[in-house]
């Protein structure tokens, strides 16, 4: 290394290059170079206490930039269990929702169910009564006074309507 890289480095000056005495010469720049080396170290002094303070204050960066991390990666691990928790959550609502909609299904099939029960029963209510009817008026037909008065109502073609209305047994049940 060169005295002028070294100096540059440093930032300090050379040693003064002055012509001393010829006879002394050797202790004045020995002088000289001992004022140099002083200034030396004691520059080297304060760039290793310069550079030992900012390596602290890395030290202290590092460590604090560490708990972080750890900071960081714990709460990635609350959220990762809170993403799991809310996963299983969903899957439950899912399946009640499965099971709500199947059941709901089943009740529209039973409401139909129903429904063509409740049909047929009145299609049979009405046949009975019907029936009812027929025989009432057959028996009335056998009667000679009520002859003419069926006559009339079967004349009608038979509209249920017609017999319904002037039924004694349905008038009744108005």
């Amino acid at each position: 290394m060169s005295s002028k890289s070294y100096d540059k480095r440093y930032k300090l000056k050379p040693p003064p290059q002055e012509k001393a005495p010829a006879g002394d010469t050797s202790t004045r720049q020995i002088l000289l170079l001992s004022a140099h080396l002083a200034k030396v170290a004691q520059a080297a002094q304060q760039q290793v206490v310069s550079l030992t303070a900012t390596n602290e204050q890395l030290q202290a960066q590092i460590e604090q930039q560490g708990q972080q991390l750890e900071q960081a990666q714990s709460g990635n691990k609350l959220v990762e269990e809170q993403v799991l928790q809310l996963q299983a959550n969903l899957a439950e609502q899912d399946k009640a929702l499965t099971q709500a909609e199947q059941r709901i299904a089943d009740l529209h099939r039973e409401c139909g169910s129903l429904r063509q029960q409740v049909i047929e029963e009145k299609a049979e209510a009405e046949r009975s009564r019907t029936q009812a009817l027929v025989e009432l008026f057959k028996d009335m037909a056998d009667d000679k006074h009520n002859r003419l008065l069926f006559k009339l109502l079967t004349a009608e073609g038979g509209q249920l309507g017609v017999l319904t209305k002037m039924s004694p047994v349905t008038s009744k049940n108005r």
